[in-house]
Order: structure tokens, then C-alpha cells, then sequence
């Protein structure tokens, strides 16, 4: 249900708008209405209407004025100007405000019947980008987050397999160039933002970061930016990884579905104490022993749970968590939703 703001000093008029708005049929609701323009923007800012439906002249604030500053607020709410001047002019001007639609008096019920109409439409329709936007920023973070963690530990194989994952959405969703250019913007912000927090030093690929619009293969030119990261950071860290911490995070990649994997038990078999090791994998990933099993566990419980068929406590047990309750607490943690949600937000039920 959209929220509807009436704005006119004359109470006949009030009346029969809300009358007719109210018994349209169509998702729209009266919830405030103000006298003139200055009651209007001070109720306005508070309520955040979805429509605001005013007349042009008003004591104290008229209509234009009364625009004017919402725009300027930033509220972006539709408007709707209904008014017994038949004036070019103050068309003209509510058109330089973004109001396309402009009703005289006396109002006939089937023209503000099309207008509400032709609103519903677009309102439903910017709805839809702005649900759609929000799903993507969020596949784009948890991409680019597992894209920095093989960056960071010289993951090529992974990377290439994340890329590839990537590719594979952008194609089956059929994104448009522009969004596809967009969303590999958003990942690539995501991924060194995530690598500037475990390194001091730049990295002279984050200038090609933003891709030119007419880039026609946006692909290659993302996995290029990559293996050039790649590049420096083997310069950067010179040796890269010792072998004993690539050999410790391979098992933890190999055995995170044990439950009893620990710490203790991971050290013994890449023969390392117990606090070298936790040092060694803080020094070389920038996480703790627990950080990185809970994010090999959680990114593979992601994983599983794009298959509808298979039930979460069969994934909470096949990723090392016989607790369901606890692997529900862990999700959740990790990345703002439970399981059941996670599932909703990826359109898998």
C-alpha cells in the first residue's frame, strides 16, 4: 500500500480526493493531509509519502515552493498537481522539478483514475530495481570477499573458479553490459577494500578498477585486474606462503566436514605447535584457525543450500555442525541471514 499526502487549503476539494483515491481500488491509501505548502514539507519529511497530491496556490507556502524544497531535501516522493490554474507557466516550472503529471480542477475521476494507474506501474516497477540493486550489491560483497581470501592466500585454481561462478550468474540472470559493468565495479571495490585491510601497502591494479563504459568483454578485463593482483601480491610478500601454512589451510579446505577438526589436531599433522601455527595463519591470512574453518564451513553450507532438495540439517551435518541450532547461530553470523532466509533472498525454496 502506497501512502498518500492530500495538500490544498480548500476542504470541499480534500474531501472528494480522498474519496476518490480511497475508493479506487488501487494500492493507495490517504494518510496525511496538510493546508498549505509549510505544513506539507514539515509532515513530509516526517512520513516520507510515496505521492503527495497538491494544489498550486496556497496561503503561507504554495505548491512550486513546496516542491521546490522537497526536492532539495532529497525526498523523492511522486507528486501530483491539481489546480484550478490553467497556467502554462507553472507547468513549465513543476516540469523543471521532475512533476510530470499536472490535473485541473475540477478533477474528472477517470483521469486521476489513469494517473493513479500509470503511477502504480512505476512505482511497483522502481521497487523491482531497487530489490533487484540490493540482491546484487549483496552477491557482489560475498563474492568479492571470497575473491580477496584467494587472493590473499595465491588461490589461482579457487579465484578462477569464483570468476567463473560469477560469469555463469551475470549470464543466466542475462544482465544487461551496463549492470554487468556495475556489479563487476561493485565486486572489484569489495575485493580491495577487503585486501586493504590486510596489507599497508597499494596496489597499483586498484586504478584500473573502474571499467570504461564501452569496455565490450567487462570478463576479461576482470580477470586481467586479478592476475595482475595476483602478481603483486607475490611481490609484495616475496616468497608467499610457506609451506607448512598452504599445507595447513589445504586440510582445513579438505577436512572441514570433521567436527572434531581443531587447532591442536591440524598442527600435529603439518608438524607445528599449536601456537606457531595459529601465529603462521594470523601472519600469512590475517585470521584465526576458527575464523578460516567457520568460513570454509559457511561458504560450502552456501553452497549446498542452492539445492532445494537438500534439507538444512543434512547440510549442517555434511559442513561439521551436528548441533543444528549452533550451525544456525554460525550462518547467521556470517552473513546476516539463517539458512532458511539465505534461501529465500537466492530464490531457492
Amino acid at each position: 500500500m502506497y501512502n498518500v499526502m492530500i495538500v490544498d487549503d480548500e476542504y470541499p476539494v480534500k474531501v472528494n480526493l480522498r474519496s476518490m483515491i480511497d475508493g479506487a481500488g488501487l494500492p493507495f491509501r490517504v494518510a496525511d493531509e496538510a493546508e498549505n505548502g509549510e505544513e506539507a514539507y514539515r509532515l513530509a519529511l516526517r512520513t516520507k509519502p510515496q505521492l503527495i497530491v497538491t494544489d498550486i496556490m496556497m496561503p503561507v507556502m504554495d505548491g512550486l515552493e513546496l516542491i521546490g524544497k522537497l526536492r532539495s531535501s532529497g525526498l523523492e516522493t511522486e507528486i501530483v498537481i491539481v489546480s484550478g490554474y490553467n497556467d502554462f507557466a507553472y507547468a513549465q516550472q513543476a516540469i523543471r522539478f521532475g512533476v510530470k503529471r499536472y490535473l485541473l480542477k475540477p478533477i474528472d475521476d477517470g483521469q486521476l483514475l489513469a494517473c493513479l494507474r500509470e503511477l502504480e506501474q512505476e512505482l511497483r516497477h522502481e521497487e523491482r530495481q531497487r530489490t533487484e540493486q540490493s540482491e546484487w550489491v549483496w552477491f557482489c560483497k560475498t563474492r568479492g570477499e571470497r575473491l580477496a581470501e584467494q587472493l590473499w592466500t595465491l588461490n589461482e585454481e579457487e579465484a578462477e573458479l569464483t570468476l567463473a561462478e560469477i560469469r555463469r550468474m551475470f549470464a543466466d540472470r542475462q544482465l544487461t553490459l551496463a549492470v554487468v559493468h556495475q556489479c563487476y565495479r561493485n565486486l572489484l571495490q569489495f575485493v580491495f577494500g577487503e585486501l586493504a585491510t590486510r596489507s599497508d601497502k597499494p596496489f597499483a591494479a586498484a586504478r584500473e578498477t573502474l571499467l570504461p563504459a564501452g569496455e565490450a568483454a567487462p570478463d576479461d578485463a576482470v580477470s586481467a585486474i586479478v592476475a595482475r593482483l595476483f602478481a603483486e601480491l607475490r611481490q609484495i610478500r616475496q616468497h608467499g606462503h610457506r609451506k607448512k601454512v598452504q599445507d595447513a589451510l589445504q586440510l582445513i579446505r579438505q577436512t572441514y566436514s570433521d567436527e572434531g577438526l581443531s587447532l591442536p589436531t591440524l598442527a600435529a599433522s603439518v608438524d607445528l605447535s599449536p601456537s606457531r601455527l595459529s601465529g603462521l595463519l594470523r601472519e600469512e591470512t590475517g585470521r584465526s584457525f576458527t575464523q578460516l574453518l567457520t568460513e570454509v564451513r559457511m561458504e560450502q553450507a552456501m553452497l549446498l543450500l542452492g539445492n532445494a532438495s537438500a534439507k538444512t540439517y543434512e547440510i549442517a551435518l555434511e559442513v561439521g555442525y551436528s548441533d543444528y541450532s549452533y550451525f544456525t547461530k554460525a550462518f547467521k553470523k556470517y552473513c546476516g541471514l539463517t539458512p532458511m532466509d539465505y534461501r529465500k533472498r537466492m530464490g531457492v525454496f
